[in-house]
């Protein structure tokens, strides 16, 4: 998903989805908190970038968080949305660590105290079954980077219904062949050579 939005020059910033598991929250709160902070600094002091995605794995299920940095915002992309699911230790760290980027970003940014707000029931595409939200996320998240350049980020929508197969296919051909040719190959740009494939 990196090379793909650095390849078309798509202002969009990520965040490590291992930083954010629940565990690591939950053992490494700090840690969490300090990485998210500086992320945060790190994609503002370039306006340019619009969101800092994050697939989040909650119960064993897939979500995409979305930060819109211009907006205060951040959407959860539920492809299960129907699940009442609880993100209170998810929302509490990204709540701290932008406390924590104001505190540490430039004056500008300490005038008032702006508060993130969470939309955790933001409508996007419905998956008919349970083992697929990987693929929905990869898909809302390629869904976000199209949306970049919007003159009002309040316009971002996503359909509501599945995915079509076909698209699902194509994210499965576009991830086999990716592993194929960066991981596995020796000549890819994310080829370990110690790794055992």
């Amino acid at each position: 998903m990196i090379l793909e939005t650095k390849k078309k020059s798509q202002p969009v910033g990520f965040l490590d989805p291992q930083v954010l598991s629940l565990s690591s929250i939950e053992d490494q709160r700090d840690y969490a908190k300090s990485y998210v902070a500086r992320q945060l600094s790190h994609y503002a002091a370039n306006k340019d970038y619009e969101y800092v995605m994050v697939p989040y794995n909650h119960a064993e299920h897939w979500i995409l968080v979305l930060i819109c940095l211009k907006r205060n915002l951040v959407l959860y992309l539920d492809s299960a949305i129907s699940e009442n699911r609880d993100f209170s230790i998810l929302t509490g760290l990204l709540d701290e660590a932008f406390e924590t980027f104001i505190a540490i970003g430039p004056q500008k940014r300490r005038q008032g105290k702006p508060e993130l707000r969470h939309e955790t029931k933001f409508s996007c595409h419905q998956q008919p079954s349970s083992n697929v939200s990987g693929f929905y996320v990869a898909h809302h998240m390629l869904c976000a980077a199209a949306a970049t350049g919007l003159k009002n980020t309040e316009d971002f929508t996503v359909p509501s219904g599945p995915i079509e197969y076909r698209a699902l296919s194509d994210l499965r051909e576009d991830l086999a062949t990716f592993l194929l040719s960066e991981v596995i190959s020796i000549t890819g740009e994310y080829h370990c050579p110690t790794a055992t494939y």
